[in-house]
């Protein structure tokens, strides 16, 4: 690897996009709805249309969204059954284990929807439904940061400030030729003739 002679590099500052902050968030939650008819019998669930979108406060990330929850039930001693398709809105708040930006360093805010939402338990009280919910985040904030970083002009041509013979081979300590590599005897394998 070739390396330039110190008066042949200089010092320069690049901005880059980082990963400078990241957390992990489970959110479990109960909500009751009401149907129009007194149910019996829950028959089924299902989340759909889950949308959301992230965005960075007070060191955390704040998870905005909603989903339809569908409630298939049974009501008047089981002979009848309807569906209940209600919209739902939520806010996550997601603590970040790690965080080295400061407010202005941040320009993107990634989250991702690693479990559910999902139901995980319903009940029957009285004339409402209580669904119990799950859901995990994973968060990311991205950050501009600064690297202090050494150049060397010239190297991928060479230009006037710095030619080829101001370049030192650091690859190795000491060149050798093919021919000229020494062997010691008690390295060589000898075999005797008889």
């Amino acid at each position: 690897m070739w390396r330039a002679v110190a008066q042949c590099y200089e010092f320069r500052e690049i901005f880059v996009k980082t990963v400078c902050g990241e957390g992990d968030e489970n959110v479990t939650e109960s909500r009751s709805f009401h149907p129009n008819h007194r149910p019996t019998k829950i028959l089924g669930t299902e989340i759909t249309g889950n949308e959301f979108k992230a965005e960075y406060v007070d060191n955390n990330v704040v998870v905005k969204g909603t989903y339809e929850m569908n409630i298939w039930y049974a009501y008047n001693e089981g002979r009848d059954t309807a569906l209940l398709a209600v919209p739902v809105e939520y806010e996550d708040e997601v603590p970040l284990r790690r965080n080295e930006a400061t407010p202005d360093s941040v320009c993107e805010v990634r989250v991702w929807n690693t479990y559910g939402p999902k139901v995980i338990d319903t009940e029957i009280r009285g004339a409402d439904v209580v669904i119990t919910c799950s859901r995990t985040w994973h968060a990311e904030i991205i950050g501009e940061a600064a690297l202090c970083v050494k150049v060397y002009p010239g190297q991928c041509r060479v230009d006037d400030q710095c030619d080829k013979e101001d370049l030192v081979d650091d690859s190795s300590e000491e060149d050798y030729e093919d021919d000229e590599i020494e062997v010691a005897d008690e390295q060589v394998g000898r075999t005797s003739s008889s």
